[in-house]
């Protein structure tokens, strides 16, 4: 964790960045105010919004003592706030920086070819490049406002519109008592950032409606803190499954993102978040499995900690974890990072059949349509979303029922997957 003064200088290049910003876009207000009546209204408007940012960013940072202890609602609405404003102001810089283009270009052109210029080719006046100089600014503030629109509906619209999808998920050898058996995953909670439990509540009511046989939660129960889950008790009491609920440790679940006052009481935090789970009537496996029997065939739910081949904390233990399963006839782990299928499982553990993961959120924007889906998540992450094969193994990834940051989801919805087990063919 960084040190207040660190992250006052950050903060301070921050600002200096997003001022930059702010002045090139301004660009465009002043362009389209020129002849308005209203521009000492549109110019007002302008620094009069993105001022009350800066105030509401330095008051909120300096409030958390300049590190990273944010009130969960703070950091979203600090987030939500940022994407609001500057992702339409990419769009609208991304425009303007054209148009500087072109013009720089023209105007190199032009004075190159002075010489074997003519009056009949001079350039035209400037009353018709401060036409057009007009027209691309409405251009670029009309495409800015697609994206600030766009984020407004997902946040109106989409972080509490629970989505099910249906997965029939082929496992090789599967035991015919198996064959059917309903599997309900759900995953990314991060319960301080909801706003609304009704609706959480009506999402676990969804989750038991599917009749399962058996319930994962793979991860990121909360954002940071233990105190996040007061009033949510009797909620994910509610789920439910005669083979049980399973759960295992997400990155977030560790506490690592705020600054703790001793190492003994983020230990302590984190040994309440795993307490809890108990309480809600679920299994946490903390780098154990579960053999599930069902007529004389074994089924193995393996949980590990978090493992990621990025920069998270890292205390998954897969030898640990498969100890007393080897002799499962199907084997399903539940790893919250989807980096550890490709590092560790795969390579490692070919007897695996499924794996289970979330994390990614699917960046909580995108499309996902029939035939197409999209996301900036697939940047950062081979396996970010949705279902992946490798020979006999595969993977699944959630994208997460809650949210982090963005108070919102746009096309990529919050989600709650029913597997139904099924023989693959045999080759």
């Amino acid at each position: 964790m960084h040190s207040p003064a660190t992250y006052l200088i950050r903060l301070l290049i921050f600002l200096v960045i997003i001022i930059a910003l702010d002045l090139y876009a301004f660009q465009a207000v002043k362009a389209i105010s020129v002849t308005s009546p209203f521009k000492l209204y549109w110019k007002f408007s302008y620094w009069g919004i993105n001022l009350a940012f800066y105030a509401y960013l330095i008051f909120t940072i300096a409030s958390a003592g300049f590190g990273a202890n944010f009130a969960p609602a703070n950091f979203h609405w600090m987030a939500t706030i940022m994407l609001l404003l500057y992702l339409p102001k990419i769009v609208l810089i991304a425009i303007l920086l054209g148009e500087d283009i072109f013009r720089a270009t023209k105007w190199i052109v032009k004075n190159m070819g002075v010489l074997f210029s003519s009056p009949e080719s001079s350039p035209k006046s400037d009353a018709i490049t401060m036409s057009r100089s007009e027209f691309v600014s409405k251009a670029a503030l009309i495409a800015a406002a697609i994206p600030f629109l766009a984020l407004g509906w997902g946040i109106i619209n989409g972080r509490y519109k629970f989505t099910v999808k249906r997965v029939r998920l082929a496992l090789k050898n599967l035991p015919s008592q198996f064959r059917g058996f309903r599997i309900v995953q759900i995953s990314d909670l991060h319960t301080g950032s909801f706003g609304n439990k009704d609706e959480v509540r009506r999402g676990m009511e969804m989750v038991n409606s599917e009749n399962p046989d058996m319930i994962f939660f793979t991860g990121d129960l909360v954002n940071n803190e233990v105190n996040e889950l007061a009033g949510y008790k009797e909620i994910y009491s509610l789920l439910s499954a005669p083979h049980g609920v399973f759960s295992i440790i997400g990155n977030h679940d560790y506490g690592d993102y705020v600054r703790w006052p001793s190492s003994e009481a983020k230990a302590a935090n984190f040994k309440a978040i795993c307490d809890i789970q108990a309480e809600f009537g679920w299994q946490l496996l903390l780098n154990q499995n579960k053999i599930i029997e069902k007529d004389g065939a074994k089924l193995a739910v393996i949980g590990v900690e978090n493992w990621s081949a990025r920069n998270f904390t890292t205390t998954g233990d897969l030898v640990k974890a498969y100890q007393g399963a080897e002799g499962a006839d199907i084997k399903l782990l539940l790893s919250h990072d989807p980096t550890h299928w490709d590092s560790e499982v795969r390579p490692k553990y070919p007897d695996i059949a499924a794996t289970f993961s979330g994390h990614t959120h699917g960046a909580q924007m995108g499309i996902d349509i029939p035939g197409f889906r999209w996301s900036p998540a697939q940047w950062v992450y081979k396996q970010w979303s949705g279902l992946y094969r490798e020979g006999d193994q595969s993977l699944y990834v959630n994208q997460g029922l809650g949210y982090i940051g963005y108070m919102g989801r746009l096309g990529i919805l919050p989600e709650i997957t029913v597997f139904e087990l099924e023989a693959a063919p045999v080759s």
